[in-house]
């Protein structure tokens, strides 16, 4: 027993002797490094200070002692160590980029936005930014379809219809930068008691309602061209918005919804000469606001602002347009829609009969979604109408890709980038990513109206229902309080 308890101490003195001499160390690291032919090894049994002592393995003519209590490691379980531990920071970075992205895209959304909140009380200022008075305009174009003049048909001067006012177009006060006057025929609109310090907004048909500021807002724009984006040749030719769509993101409900803008909807829009001057502001189709500005940004960020003047000065957080070249890539990039034709038409070698159902695949789905005839009244309309049921095939197909892969966003957009135009950059469409796969799709809602039968336009106009407007915004945008 003694002997025993002897030999155990040696034992723990030569292990403390060997695993803290710098040497031992020094010749561990030699071994591990050094090349195995190099080195010459063999397990013996030695003795050290009387001690018989088996498994003692001997490199390069010296001994080193293999204790029970310090096995030595593998190579392959160090290299596997190596690499779990390289992953895990790998992974700590992903996440703290990704967090990091997400964070700096939701201020970079909120911080954007068009204004901080609708203004529906009427002002009295009638003229454009250059004091000349604000007019309905018909449009002409030239011989390539470019908008080049407008003729200014009446004003309120001269016994108008249209009754409604304006602040200057260029000024950059949001506050007062608003359209439409309040002419309602069937609500009540008030004001009375709204400060700063209220907790509501306005008071419709008796009820108080304060704005939700948490709604983002996300315009999008489908432009009549085909080839990837460049700029226009001049200040007149960026293109026309055929589809005007504006997603709503309501945090507060957990729910999207799309709310659909006529193309041929009357707005005050902004005009430009070829060199790109500032000409006046007139009332006329808003899908022209975007042919002028180069059809880059600045062409995206005037419409922008005309569709936020136009829904009472709406706060809109960002703006993406994208030439309709890109349909055929952005539907096969989801694997196709299916859906059922609402409309018996042929149009770039495709044909659909009404109630059938169809698969569309590359131009297949350009064609059913562009299509429209000319020599049809509010052909405009029925496209929309196309449109919106498209979307909501589409959207359903992708929020399901999106929800078991919220790379898929950046994925589809790195495949028809070269055809889009945005102000969204990688933080902010992750942020988006993160938030929509929690959410569920409403659904697609028209802001209403009627074609403008009036023989003197020359190209369709379609009138807005202010009434029913106003309901959209309400139900889309306001809470009730108390």
């Amino acid at each position: 027993m003694k002997e025993k308890i002897k030999i155990l101490e040696k034992l723990k003195a030569l292990k403390n002797k060997f695993f803290s001499a710098k040497g031992f160390k020094n010749k561990m690291k030699k071994r591990n490094k050094a090349d195995d032919k190099a080195l010459s090894a063999s397990v013996e049994t030695v003795e050290i200070e009387g001690v018989e002592i088996e498994g003692v393995e001997i490199i390069d003519g010296e001994t080193c002692i293999e204790l029970a209590s310090r096995p030595k490691m593998k190579r392959w379980k160090k290299a596997l160590i190596i690499t779990a531990g390289t992953i895990a920071s790998l992974v700590v970075i992903v996440i703290i980029v990704y967090v990091s992205l997400v964070n700096s895209g939701k201020r970079k959304l909120y911080a954007g936005a068009t204004s901080e909140k609708p203004n529906f009380q009427p002002v009295e200022n009638e003229t454009d930014s250059n004091g000349g008075i604000i007019k309905d305009l018909d449009m002409s174009v030239d011989e390539n379809g470019n908008v080049v003049i407008f003729e200014g048909k009446n004003d309120k001067e001269n016994g108008g219809a249209n009754n409604e006012t304006n602040t200057p177009s260029g000024s950059n006060n949001n506050s007062g930068n608003t359209q439409n006057n309040l002419d309602l025929k069937n609500h009540t609109v008030s004001f009375e008691g709204v400060s700063e310090n209220s907790n509501y907004d306005i008071i419709f048909d008796g009820v108080k309602y304060a704005y939700n500021k948490d709604i983002i807002t996300l315009l999008f724009l489908g432009i009549d061209k085909l080839d990837e984006v460049k700029p226009a040749k001049d200040g007149v030719s960026g293109g026309q918005a055929d589809t005007i769509f504006l997603l709503v993101i309501n945090p507060h409900t957990k729910v999207m919804d799309i709310l659909a803008i006529h193309r041929n909807s009357i707005a005050l829009v902004d005009i430009y000469d070829r060199s790109g001057n500032y000409s006046g502001a007139g009332y006329t189709q808003i899908c022209l606001q975007h042919a002028y500005g180069g059809g880059m940004e600045k062409s995206n960020q005037m419409t922008m602002k005309s569709v936020s003047r136009m829904l009472y000065n709406l706060p809109i957080h960002s703006v993406t347009s994208i030439n309709m070249g890109a349909i055929p890539e952005l539907n096969d990039s989801i694997g196709g829609v299916t859906l059922k034709s609402i409309e018996t038409f042929e149009h770039e070698g495709y044909s659909f009969k009404e109630g059938e159902n169809v698969t569309l695949k590359g131009k297949g789905a350009f064609a059913y979604i562009n299509y429209r005839n000319l020599y049809v009244a509010d052909s405009a309309g029925m496209r929309l109408n196309r449109q919106k049921q498209y979307m909501t095939q589409f959207i359903d197909v992708g929020m399901a890709q999106i929800k078991s892969n919220v790379g898929k966003v950046i994925d589809v957009y790195d495949i028809i980038k070269k055809y889009v135009v945005t102000d969204l950059g990688v933080d902010k469409m992750t942020y988006l990513a993160s938030e929509l796969i929690n959410y569920k799709f409403g659904g697609i809602y028209s802001f209403e109206g009627e074609l403008d039968k009036n023989p003197k336009w020359k190209y369709e106009r379609y009138n807005l229902d202010q009434d029913k407007m106003f309901e959209l915004l309400i139900s889309k945008f306001y809470e009730k309080v108390g």
